[in-house]
């Protein structure tokens, strides 16, 4: 489970990296909190991989911005970038590479439960999680969401904060209106 740890720990550094050098480039306000909670591994979690490799075909700041571009399409302003939120969608992307495919939100509610009492002092509620895989590019993740019924939410309401992570050909978001 360290090597769990570890990984997650480094695919949020990257991630933070990312998303402050997009931000510096925007005007996507980010939202503060005094100091990011604390990570740990599950004490189930696996350090087993699927035996495919996993290939980058787009970046979780690209996907973000493909998911702004396409609110300003339907005049709504981008989503906050929460990073109590970017934690979440680290840990889900994680999961889901582990898992090798998507879990049809059945990590998500658990992983709410363990992190609520962060989530109300940072009064983020009225969570949504939108999961997509095997897009080649961020647009096409973000055309296949903005076409489904149940994730064309995301791109048509308005949310209080929010993030994205992807990696290979997952995409995690979520969301708190």
């Amino acid at each position: 489970s360290s090597g769990f740890l570890y990984q997650n720990q480094n695919l949020i550094k990257t991630y933070r990296d990312q998303v402050i050098s997009y931000l510096d480039k925007t005007n996507i306000p980010v939202i503060k909190i005094d100091t990011p909670p604390i990570i740990k591994a599950p004490p189930s979690a696996s350090t087993a991989r699927p035996n495919r490799p996993q290939v980058q075909n787009w970046t979780g700041p690209q996907f973000w911005e493909e998911i702004s571009s396409k609110r300003r399409e339907a005049a709504l302003h981008p989503i906050p970038i929460d990073p109590l939120l970017c934690t979440l969608s680290a840990i889900r992307l994680a999961e889901i590479q582990r898992l090798g495919r998507l879990d049809d939100h059945e990590g998500f509610d658990p992983l709410i439960k363990k992190y609520q009492e962060d989530l109300r002092k940072s009064e983020l509620s009225n969570l949504f999680e939108f999961l997509t895989s095997g897009a080649p590019s961020a647009k096409e993740a973000v055309n296949g969401l903005y076409n489904t019924l149940g994730h064309k939410s995301l791109f048509t309401e308005i949310y209080k904060a929010g993030c994205a992570y992807a990696a290979g050909t997952f995409g995690v978001v979520i969301t708190s209106k």
